[in-house]
């Protein structure tokens, strides 16, 4: 993703400085929000884990992964330092539907935040995106003709807000450990299929990392992500006060 900030501002090194900087909040946001969202819910069905080790916090500090990131910021796909949880101290549920909720929550959050960034493209889309030629669709409707750097500012946190949680959520549902999915789709295997999984956890997770270096799981990825936020921005777009 960084790459591709330098590659289209490469004429206006300014912009694409201004870019990187709105990007590490967004960033920020992004990561705590995911893994508070996984204390939080652990903490509401009766395990006090992450609270007691300090992570049921909003503070960036507790919860970052440097390597993930790193990752987020140059790919858009990443990760954060995992929230500890304790099954055991979960009670209001049952052992599976207690991990599937646990597990969700952080990918659950980092979509809603996705919506509130596209919903902030969208509305700052007019008085950003006409000033450097890329479309400005709803112009008309708000008669802005003048372009202020703060709606410029805006315009290009809210994109980048909204793609870097999508390419958060989107990553954690991948079947690796510690990531999400890898939790979620064990829940859902035979008991059989789980010991598998168990056993070869290692190889697979070596395997799709291959996948990943070699930029196989690229494409896949980022039709995903767009297809995600293009589907946000459709159901936004239906609303009446933004036509």
């Amino acid at each position: 993703m960084l790459f591709s900030i330098f590659n289209s501002f490469g004429e206006n090194p300014t912009l694409a400085l201004i870019t990187l900087i709105l990007m590490i909040p967004a960033l920020l946001i992004a990561l705590t929000v995911h893994e508070y969202a996984h204390g939080k819910m652990a903490f509401i069905l009766g395990d006090k884990t992450a609270m007691m080790m300090g992570r049921l916090s909003l503070n960036p500090l507790h919860h970052l992964d440097p390597f993930g990131a790193l990752m987020l910021l140059l790919f858009g796909f990443g990760f954060a330092k995992p929230v500890p949880v304790n099954m055991r101290n979960v009670t209001r549920v049952n052992y599976k539907l207690g991990t599937f909720l646990i597990s969700i929550a952080g990918v659950l959050a980092n979509f809603i935040l996705a919506f509130i960034g596209v919903f902030g493209v969208l509305v700052t889309e007019t008085v950003t995106l006409n000033k450097y030629g890329i479309s400005a669709s709803f112009l008309a409707a708000y008669g802005i003709t003048e372009v202020s750097p703060i709606a410029i500012a805006c315009y290009i946190f809210f994109t980048y807000f909204a793609l870097l949680n999508i390419g958060l959520g989107v990553f954690n549902l991948i079947p690796i450990p510690p990531l999400d999915g890898s939790r979620i789709l064990t829940i859902f295997l035979p008991a059989k299929a789980q010991v598998w999984f168990y056993k070869n956890e290692h190889l697979i997770s070596i395997v799709i990392l291959v996948l990943f270096i070699t930029n196989i799981l690229d494409k896949p990825l980022i039709a995903i992500r767009s297809a995600i936020y293009n589907g946000m921005e459709y159901l936004i777009s239906l609303l009446p006060f933004i036509l």
